[in-house]
């Protein structure tokens, strides 16, 4: 699949940039050279030859905004930007805390690195900036950014630039406004610009104070510290102490869904949105609300979702890929060529056929095939868009499409579904039956922040001291018998329909937590264990005590089933309330039962 065609959302950037090249004052990384000459040089690089071109491609711009969330209307291009085109910038690998600009991405046009949880080779673009958390045993350069930790590969360092505090004052953000919340994205590290997307609603982070600032480079743990952030990153213990939400993550809903949980949304509504975001433009979008109901409903891809990324690939079927190669979904729109490469399709409707059946339900769903990380949108940790673009913000802008569609429409399909999350990186077995000596239908490889649509609970083999196991949408598509996938001759059958009934399997609950509960329906199963029995020897003991307090400092982290069994009074936190509340029921003070 292409190297990350770059989003619309991007590209808009990039016009606001170009749009007003004027002089101005920049006193940061002066090499010398007057204003007037670094413009001349610029006008005739490559970089602005091909914001040039994309620019053509697509009409309208994206807003940016202020760090108080003030509109701006007109940007020049940053200075500094310009200078670092015509002579990079040294970097400074010293800093105890800082970030990894990648907006010095101006030889290639994307980033390589070793994703450390898996230790798989990932990119990314050029865009924005990661947390930079110091040099690996291989002298690379490690960092964290839309959620994944990895080590650049030597061969692109010299296309990033690292700097400390003093020198980036304008680092992206979080912030609740207006009851939903918003992640401000940094433009440039020049000056104190930014985009933002929406990425949920208030009412899923309580633990957020409306109008102030959080950070964040994976979203679901969110700091007001910056160094805590950075200290908290640098253990790579997948525990975050110091995080205003420590044990309580955030997962933004849709971005997490997998493909494999319907939506509710008919060929109308999806026609009404397409015509009142477009009006009277021309667009190759228009009227085909019933293929996405159609093919979702044959192959089992959630429409809505489908339908998002074509909005955000296609420009609402404006851009040129989609006018004059019927492709609305960017397929094979490589970095390097995106309207030459871009596969060329007999008409629009078409295009979504080959979205569903063949680089989803076929494709990005199949465990066997070499882009699954898991079902859904997500980031560049897991999901869909760690190998669909380079964009990192790829799943975030899909989903921010969908809460729009859905509001839109009146919210029909937010949190129908409940939804756990694997946070760490094993690699866990997905089984035909609740016990450990079913059959093994797949495994989830080491992602982290793999999520699961989850249907019920059931009781089966204890395991890690719980007999509670959850019942799974699978992403792959089971055979009748369910001992494995659908296939014809040993190969994922290619014509086969997604049986949404009978493709379900079994999870040890221990291995997941659940971060959405779906239609008010409580999931999770009540203990068969007690309260404050974190080990599960049957007793609340010191050692109990003592495995709290480890986990509130980071000594060693609680998961799974000992998780939940610290959370004591039940307030979805890891404590000192709850080791206190330990520690009264051993002394007699206060019996928890």
């Amino acid at each position: 699949m292409k190297k990350g065609w770059a989003l619309l959302s991007i590209l808009c950037l990039l016009f606001v940039g170009f749009n007003d090249i004027k002089a101005q004052s920049d006193k940061s990384e002066d090499n010398g050279a007057s204003d007037d000459k670094i413009d001349e040089l610029f006008t005739q690089s490559e970089e602005y030859q091909e914001m040039k071109e994309l620019i053509d491609e697509y009409s309208g711009v994206s807003q940016l905004y202020d760090a108080d969330g003030n509109e701006v209307e007109e940007v020049p291009l940053p200075k500094s930007r310009m200078r670092r085109s015509v002579a990079r910038a040294a970097s400074d690998y010293s800093v105890p805390y800082g970030i990894v600009d990648f907006y010095s991405n101006r030889t290639g046009n994307y980033i390589e690195y070793i994703d450390e949880a898996t230790g798989l080779v990932g990119y990314l673009g050029g865009t924005n900036s990661g947390a930079y958390l110091g040099k690996d045993a291989q002298n690379r350069i490690r960092f964290k950014m839309s959620g994944v930790v990895g080590a650049i590969l030597p061969s692109y360092e010299s296309q990033v630039a690292v700097y400390g505090d003093v020198n980036h004052l304008y680092t992206s953000f979080y912030r609740v406004e207006s009851g939903k919340l918003w992640h401000y994205i940094n433009y440039n590290n020049a000056q104190n610009l930014y985009y933002k997307k929406m990425v949920g609603y208030a009412q899923d982070v309580p633990y957020l104070t409306a109008n102030v600032n959080y950070f964040s480079y994976d979203g679901h743990y969110f700091y007001q510290n910056e160094h805590q952030m950075y200290d908290d990153y640098k253990a790579n213990t997948y525990a975050y102490p110091h995080a205003v939400n420590a044990g309580k993550p955030y997962y933004n809903y849709f971005q997490y869904l997998t493909h494999r949980a319907s939506s509710n949304y008919s060929a109308q509504e999806f026609d009404a949105y397409t015509n009142d975001i477009v009006g009277s433009a021309a667009s190759q979008m228009k009227g085909l609300g019933t293929y996405y109901v159609s093919y979702g409903q044959t192959y089992g891809v959630n429409a809505l979702m489908a339908y998002a990324v074509s909005c955000n690939e296609s420009a609402y079927g404006k851009s040129e890929i989609a006018m004059t190669k019927n492709n609305l979904f960017g397929h094979a729109a490589y970095d390097s060529s995106p309207s030459a490469s871009a596969n060329k399709y007999p008409n629009p409707q078409y295009s979504i056929y080959v979205h569903m059946h063949s680089f989803i339900s076929r494709g990005y769903l199949d465990p066997g095939d070499y882009r699954y990380n898991g079902g859904h949108l997500g980031d560049k940790a897991s999901g869909v868009g760690l190998k669909y673009a380079s964009d990192p913000w790829w799943g975030e802008t899909a989903a921010a499409i969908m809460y729009a569609v859905d509001e839109y429409n009146g919210k029909k399909d937010y949190k129908v579904y409940t939804v756990g999350i694997k946070e760490n990186s094993d690699n866990v077995n997905i089984r035909k039956e609740p016990n450990t000596s079913s059959t093994v239908l797949y495994r989830t490889g080491k992602n982290v922040s793999y999520p699961f649509v989850i249907l019920d609970s059931v009781k089966g083999e204890t395991v890690n001291g719980s007999d509670v196991w959850y019942k799974i949408q699978t992403d792959p598509n089971l055979n009748a018998s369910r001992t494995g996938f659908d296939t014809v001759d040993n190969n994922y059958n290619p014509d086969g329909d997604y049986d949404k009934d009978n493709s379900y399997a079994y999870i040890h609950s221990s291995y997941v937590k659940i971060v959405s509960e779906g239609n008010g329906q409580i999931i999770t199963p009540s203990p068969s264990y007690l309260k404050g029995d974190v080990n599960g020897d049957g007793y609340v003991s010191s050692k109990d005590y003592n495995a709290i307090k480890n986990h509130i400092t980071g000594y060693k982290t609680l998961t799974g089933d000992a998780l939940i069994r610290g959370d004591v009074n039940g307030d979805g936190y890891i404590s000192s309330k709850d080791y206190n509340a330990i520690k009264n029921h051993i002394t007699g003070y206060k019996p928890l039962f």
